[in-house]
C-alpha cells in the first residue's frame, strides 16, 4: 500500500466536513509537511497550502519562505504566507519564543477558516509522549496528540517518519531543512536525537510502539470522560438563581457529593478545576476550605458557598441599558422580568448609567425610606453567594443608585399615586444576556 493509499481514508471518512468548509495545509518547506502537501496533491484534494514566516533564522527563514513559495507554483497548489513579530508577541504575554510562536501559528490557523492538515507522525507522537513522561503528566498527556482536535487534524499520526521519507525519495522531492532541530538544547530536540536512539538499542521500532500506547491511551480517556460526565450529573446542581443572568455562567457542585464519591469524586473535581485554569493544590485546597474561600485563575474564579462550590467566568462586558418613557403611568402593570423596572421617571437626576457593583456602594432599597444599607449586606441577607455579588450590577444616577439589577429598586424613585411619568428600564432579553 503506498502512503497516499494509507491516508486516503482519513479524508474519504471525513469528506463531508472538508467538502463543506475546506482544507488547508500548514507548508513549512520541511520533509514532513512537503510529504503531506504531496500526498494531498495525489489525492486530488481541493486544498491551500499556509506558510509562517516568524523571522527567528534570519536568511535561513527567508529562504524557506521562497522554497514554499517555488513548490506551491511548481505544483499549482494555492499559498497563503504570514509574517509574524515574534518578540513583540512574547514582550506582550511574557511566553518563550518557542511557545509565542505556536500561539501565533494556531491562532492564524483558527482565522482561516476550513480544516487545517498539520504532518505531525508517529516519532513526533512518541516524542511528545516521551517529554510528557519527563515532565510527570495524567491520562490527558499520555494519551499524545489526538488525529483530530477542532479544526486541526493530523492524516500522519499513525505513519512512522522513515516511510515519508522513502516517499519523498521515490518521488524526487526536495525541501528545506531548519538548522535549529539538529540543536539538542532545545529538550524535543534532545528527546529525538539522544534519548529515542538509546531506546531504539532495546527496541527498534519503540516509536510505533509509544505511538500506539499513546493511541491505547486515547482510547481509555474516551472511558474516562464517560466515567466524568456521569460523576458530573451526580455532584453538579443547576444554577437555580431567581435572577436568569446567571444562569449559565456559575457551576454549582456539592461538596458532600464530590466527598461521598471518594477518591473517584475528587478526582473529577480536580479535572473540573484543571478544565478552568486552576492547580491541582487549588482544587484539594477548595474541598478544605470554609465558608466565603474565593480563588480566580486567569479565567475563571471559585468559591464556597455554604455546601456548595461554585465555579464561574470572570465577569466580562455589561449588557445595553435600554429606557423606555410610559406616556399613560397609569394603566400598566410592572413587570415582573428581573431584567425591567419601573421608576418615577421625575426622582431621576442626571443621566443613567449601568455598572458592576463596586465596594462601599450604599443604597435605600423599597421599603426603607430613611437611612441606607450597603449593597453587599442586601445580598447577604438575600443568601447570594460571593459570585453572584461579583455579577451584581445596579443603574445610577446623579445620586447613586436606582436599581440593583434583579433585586430591587431604590426607595426614593418608586412609583407613587401622583407620580406624573415612569421610566421603564430594560436591560435585554434573557437570550442576549445570557450569551455574553
Amino acid at each position: 500500500m503506498t502512503l497516499s493509499q494509507e491516508v486516503s481514508s482519513f479524508f474519504l471518512s471525513r469528506a463531508n466536513r472538508w467538502r463543506g468548509e475546506g482544507l488547508l495545509c500548514a507548508l513549512s518547506g520541511g520533509a514532513d509537511s512537503v510529504a503531506l502537501a504531496l500526498v494531498m496533491r495525489d489525492l486530488q484534494l481541493p486544498f491551500t497550502a499556509l506558510h509562517c514566516n516568524f523571522h527567528l533564522r534570519g536568511e535561513e527563514s527567508e529562504a524557506d519562505e521562497q522554497f514554499v513559495r517555488a513548490f506551491c507554483t511548481q505544483y499549482g497548489i494555492p499559498l497563503k504566507v504570514k509574517h509574524f513579530d515574534v518578540h513583540q508577541q512574547c514582550k506582550q504575554t511574557g511566553e518563550s519564543i518557542e511557545m509565542a510562536a505556536r500561539t501565533l501559528r494556531y491562532h492564524w490557523f483558527a482565522e482561516q477558516g476550513g480544516y487545517v492538515c498539520v504532518a505531525h507522525h508517529a516519532d513526533d507522537q512518541a516524542e511528545t509522549l516521551l517529554l510528557h513522561l519527563i515532565r510527570g503528566t495524567g491520562l490527558r498527556g499520555l494519551a499524545g496528540m489526538a488525529a483530530e482536535r477542532d479544526h486541526i487534524w493530523r492524516p500522519f499520526l499513525p505513519i512512522p517518519r522513515h516511510v515519508l521519507m522513502t516517499y519523498l525519495r521515490e518521488h524526487g522531492a526536495t525541501f528545506v531543512e531548519d538548522s535549529t532541530n539538529r540543536d539538542t538544547h532545545y529538550r524535543r530536540n534532545w528527546v529525538r536525537h539522544e534519548l529515542l536512539k538509546k531506546l531504539q538499542e532495546v527496541n527498534p521500532s519503540i516509536s510505533t510502539t509509544l505511538s500506539e500506547t499513546a493511541h491505547h491511551m486515547r482510547q481509555a480517556l474516551s472511558v474516562y470522560e464517560v466515567g466524568l460526565q456521569h460523576i458530573e450529573t451526580l455532584v453538579e446542581k443547576s444554577c437555580q438563581c431567581e435572577f436568569p443572568f446567571y444562569k449559565g455562567r456559575i457551576r454549582r457542585f456539592s461538596m458532600e457529593a464530590i466527598m461521598q464519591l471518594g477518591e473517584a469524586g475528587q478526582l473529577w473535581w480536580k479535572e473540573i478545576c484543571w478544565q478552568h485554569g486552576f492547580s491541582t493544590d487549588e482544587a484539594q485546597q477548595a474541598l478544605q476550605a470554609k465558608e466565603g474561600f474565593w480563588i480566580a485563575s486567569s479565567t475563571h474564579q471559585l468559591c464556597r458557598h455554604g455546601q456548595w462550590l461554585e465555579v464561574a467566568d470572570l465577569r466580562g462586558s455589561l449588557p445595553i441599558l435600554k429606557t423606555e418613557a410610559i406616556p399613560h403611568p397609569h394603566h400598566f402593570r410592572p413587570s415582573r422580568d428581573p431584567y425591567s423596572a419601573t421608576i418615577d421617571a421625575t426622582a431621576v437626576k442626571g443621566q443613567l448609567t449601568l455598572r458592576y457593583v463596586e465596594i462601599g456602594d450604599r443604597f435605600s432599597p423599597y421599603g426603607m425610606s430613611q437611612g441606607s444599607k450597603l449593597v453587599s449586606d442586601y445580598l447577604t441577607d438575600r443568601h447570594r453567594s460571593r459570585i453572584e455579588k461579583q455579577y451584581a450590577m445596579v443603574v445610577c444616577d446623579a445620586q447613586g443608585i436606582v436599581w440593583l439589577v434583579g433585586e430591587t429598586i431604590a426607595h426614593r424613585v418608586a412609583i407613587q399615586e401622583n407620580t406624573p411619568s415612569v421610566l421603564r428600564l430594560t436591560l435585554g432579553s434573557t437570550e442576549q444576556l445570557e450569551e455574553q
